[in-house]
Parts: structure tokens; C-alpha cells; sequence
């Protein structure tokens, strides 16, 4: 003989399978927060004590200050935060290569060309077309710069990016022993800015 089940007996009992599931899935992200929220406890333990580590070291600087100057309030003394920088390798180094890529271009060569050129090469943002006006823009505060130096020349272009007119800049300053001098080969810069 079958055994028959209701219609509605099946459907519970399918819809109890699912909440099991549900459950096991639950349970799991529950072990998960868990283990995050001991981590996180941790963290916040490691950043209490560097805190108060600070603040122990604030308070003895405190202490010098006001036997070395009675009359100064260590408490109106300007606060400072350090800025960390976006990219990782040195700014010297960046206008190092900008100058070697110019240098080594007999014709002139575009904003964007080495931007373009240089963005890898220092971990520059250039994936969408707001990262690459920033880079760009970057680039162009370089050339501005030199430019009033006497290094550069804007020449007239015809190029266009974007609807916008590309810089055509070459370089004039060989002669001037204040600006960077090392050769393109040694950047590692893109292989033809000519």
C-alpha cells in the first residue's frame, strides 16, 4: 500500500527543509560575526594602549614644557595631523621622469601622452576618464611649473582629447643644470614619446 501525503502535509514539510537550510546559513553567519567581533575587540584593546601610550608621552612632554616655560599652556599648542600621500613612489621621482620623457622628444609632446605614459609607473589612477583628468591634471601642474622656470615651451596643437585641446609642450631648458637630469632610459618610461 502508498503512502500518501496531503498536499498541504508536503508543502510544510518542504518549507521546513528550506528553513533548515535558512538555519544552517544563519548559524554560520552568526560563527562568523563572532569571530569578527573578537578580532575587532582585539583591534580596539591594541588601539586603546596606543592611546593611552600617547597620551602618557603627551602629558610628559606637558611636564618639560612647563618646567622649561612656565608661562606656556601646552594645552594652545596647534594640533597636526600628517596627510599620507596617494602614491607610493616619491614626487622628485615623478618629475624626474616627466623631464627625461620631455627631453627625450624631438617633436613636442601632449599632456595626456605622458600622463598616459607615466600613470603605471607610479600607480596613478587612470582606469576611468575621472581618474585620467586627475593624472592629467597632475602632469599639467608639472609643466605649468617648469614652464615658469624656463624649461618648457607651449607650442600650438591641433590634437584633441575629448573635445578638449591637448598641451603641446617641448622641452627648451638643456642648458639649465637646477633641473633634473637623469636619462629616459634609466625611468624606465614608455619606449617612444617621440
Amino acid at each position: 500500500m502508498a503512502n500518501h501525503i496531503s498536499l498541504r502535509l508536503g508543502r510544510l514539510i518542504r518549507q521546513r527543509s528550506y528553513l533548515s537550510g535558512e538555519v544552517v546559513r544563519a548559524h554560520q553567519r552568526v560563527m562568523d560575526l563572532t569571530e569578527e567581533v573578537a578580532a575587532a575587540r582585539a583591534r580596539l584593546h591594541q588601539a586603546r594602549q596606543e592611546l593611552e601610550n600617547l597620551q602618557q608621552w603627551r602629558a610628559d612632554l606637558d611636564k618639560t614644557i612647563r618646567k622649561e616655560a612656565p608661562s606656556i599652556d601646552p594645552s594652545y599648542i596647534q594640533t597636526v595631523q600628517e596627510t599620507p600621500r596617494k602614491t607610493t613612489r616619491e614626487h622628485g621621482a615623478l618629475i624626474e621622469t616627466v623631464v627625461a620623457y620631455l627631453r627625450a622628444s624631438s617633436n613636442g609632446v601632449t599632456t595626456y601622452e605622458v600622463a598616459r605614459c607615466i600613470a603605471p609607473q607610479f600607480g596613478l589612477p587612470w582606469e576611468t576618464s575621472a581618474e585620467q583628468s586627475e593624472t592629467v591634471s597632475r602632469v599639467r601642474r608639472i609643466f605649468n611649473n617648469l614652464k615658469k622656470r624656463g624649461a618648457l615651451k607651449r607650442l600650438p596643437s591641433t590634437q584633441r582629447h575629448k573635445g578638449q585641446e591637448l598641451g603641446l609642450w617641448v622641452w627648451i631648458a638643456d642648458g639649465n643644470e637646477s633641473l633634473p637630469t637623469q636619462s629616459p632610459t634609466a625611468t624606465g618610461q614608455c619606449s617612444d614619446p617621440s
